[in-house]
């Protein structure tokens, strides 16, 4: 077969398309030329920098017996997209992996809503059998979350995909500067706090597993999970005890903060899943040397040999299955009809109404592309916006975390206007209300704007004094100044780097 190999990568692989997850982890979809015909594939591609060259040594070395131990397990179990090869050159780290055709459960929930417990209950069954396998080999997936598990195309079994143990080697050691280059990419909260201080354990699957399965139940990700009072832990939905308490109870202790109170192993929470009794049909885990799957398994009752009585058994079970079936339609359609219920009072059905400005607000999508053409117009969005607005304008955000004010969420957007301004949005977990509004703004913006930004997130009604204020921080004759205006706090700063901070929130948000 003709290769043009000056195209090629490893003068092998034509790339079709990249897919940036940050600076230092790609992924590529390309095809495999010494295949006949050639093969769909993807590659993880990680680009740690360090200078020194024992570091350097030391992660050749690791990203070896890594990625070798990944290819043997995708051999053997069926549920592990096979790895093809691995490799690296002078600056990059490469893993040639199974091209899964489906969507990732993400993608599934968004195109179809929620799962039903049956169908959660399966899931996590199935991927829990991988875990325990993966474990065994003396291998953490430290990256479970519903972006990367994918429900094969052809039999729908899930799929995990991009195991975060090779990235871990390169934020361990590879350096950029004294920074680790590499990030948990927990932007949704799925990672345990163990697994944020490099200690990751068995349990640390487990707890981002049962989270994924809260996901797929209500379409909460963690950081839109109210906690319980003055604690860490994240409350379980009440549609999900209302569904099946048992299930309620399992994700309870999978997605516990202390490891100790969570399951010690897969296999432990695979039983108890296995074990528990549930609305449906309860499934069992068919076991064999390697391969893993759900099949239904019939009651007892079903088993009795037949009697003089048997057909007012076959009346009585015809009359149970006709119920069982009514209640879980009803309960299905029930969790389809509403959304997420807190174990807090039900949110508004509507918004409080925004108040109408005293004055006129300069136009927004001109304000901040004064100082070059090539900004990018940024909309600034007073408290009281919805969640919906704020991504219609601005898009998805560069990270979601758990607000630093309690029961609340941060959306984070970085480096807009021509790398001038950064945003940050803090939303009430019940309401979904934007609460507080920060914005931290380059002091080359010029002060004529900055003073525009400002006056928006006060609705039009900045005064006399928090302008005169605003001036003295910009020009460093104070740092920092405080004020109230009506139902409204505001802070602004100056900070380290000299960017202007302007925060504005709710008076009784904190």
């Amino acid at each position: 077969m003709g290769r043009n190999t000056q195209s090629l990568l490893y003068d092998r692989y034509s790339i079709l398309h990249i897919e940036r997850t940050n600076s230092f982890n790609k992924v590529l979809f390309a095809l495999d030329t010494y295949q006949d015909p050639p093969r769909n594939c993807a590659i993880k591609m990680f680009q740690p920098t360090g200078d020194k060259f024992q570091i350097v040594k030391w992660i050749e070395k690791e990203f070896s017996i890594e990625a070798k131990r990944l290819k043997q397990m995708s051999l053997v179990h069926p549920c592990l997209p096979e790895i093809y090869t691995y490799f690296s050159d002078s600056q990059s780290y490469y893993i040639v992996r199974e091209l899964i055709e489906g969507k990732n459960l993400e993608e599934e929930v968004r195109d179809m809503g929620r799962f039903s417990v049956t169908r959660v209950r399966n899931i996590l069954m199935q991927l829990l059998s991988v875990l325990d396998y993966i474990h065994k080999q003396g291998v953490i997936h430290q990256n479970i979350k519903p972006k990367n598990i994918i429900l094969r195309q052809e039999d729908s079994v899930p799929m995990p995909i991009n195991f975060g143990s090779i990235k871990q080697i390169a934020a361990t050691y590879g350096l950029y500067g004294q920074k680790p280059i590499f990030s948990a990419n927990n932007i949704y909260g799925y990672a345990p706090p163990e697994q944020a201080l490099g200690k990751p354990v068995p349990a640390t699957d487990i707890y981002s597993l049962g989270l994924t399965g809260i996901y797929l139940l209500t379409e909460k990700n963690p950081v839109d999970l109210p906690t319980k009072y003055n604690s860490s832990s994240f409350k379980i939905p009440a549609t999900i005890a209302g569904l099946d308490l048992n299930l309620a109870r399992v994700l309870a202790r999978a997605i516990a903060p202390d490891i100790k109170d969570r399951y010690s192993s897969a296999r432990e929470m695979l039983d108890d899943l296995s074990t528990t009794n549930f609305v449906g049909s309860s499934p069992k885990i068919a076991r064999h040397d390697n391969i893993k799957s759900i099949v239904p398994i019939k009651s007892d009752r079903n088993r009795q040999q037949e009697s003089n009585w048997w057909k007012i058994i076959m009346y009585l079970t015809a009359g149970m299955y006709i119920a069982g079936s009514a209640l879980v339609v009803w309960y299905d359609w029930n969790l389809n009809q509403n959304t997420f219920v807190p174990e807090l009072p039900e949110p508004p059905t509507s918004l409080p109404p925004i108040s109408t400005p005293q004055q006129a607000i300069p136009d927004r999508s001109s304000m901040l592309n004064r100082q070059s053409e090539n900004s990018v117009e940024i909309p600034i969005f007073p408290v009281g916006t919805s969640k919906e607005q704020l991504r219609k304008a601005l898009g998805e955000p560069n990270a979601i975390q758990k607000g630093y004010w309690k029961n609340s969420s941060a959306w984070i957007y970085k480096n807009r206007a021509n790398n001038s301004i950064d945003m940050g949005y803090l939303f009430d977990l019940d309401t979904a209300r934007l609460r507080q509004t920060e914005v931290a703004i380059a002091p080359s913006v010029g002060l004529e704007i900055t003073h525009d930004v400002l006056n928006s997130l006060l609705k039009g009604n900045i005064t006399p004094s928090i302008s005169q204020a605003l001036g003295n921080v910009y020009r460093q004759e104070t740092n920092n100044y405080q004020s109230s205006l009506e139902n409204l706090r505001l802070s602004i700063e100056r900070e380290k780097d000299g960017h202007i901070y302007l925060g504005v929130w709710e008076s009784d948000f904190h």
